[in-house]
C-alpha cells in the first residue's frame, strides 16, 4: 500500500478502512448474538 500523493488523502484512505473493518467486526458480532439467543 502507497501512500505517497497526499497525507490527507491517505489519512482519509485509512479511516475508511478502519472504519469499514470495525463496522464489519460489529455486524458479525451482533449476528452471533441473535443466533446464540
Amino acid at each position: 500500500m502507497t501512500c505517497h500523493v497526499d497525507s490527507i488523502q491517505c489519512q482519509k484512505e485509512l479511516r475508511l478502512a478502519i472504519a469499514s473493518r470495525l463496522s464489519r467486526s460489529i455486524l458479525e458480532l451482533c449476528l452471533t448474538d441473535t443466533l446464540s439467543s
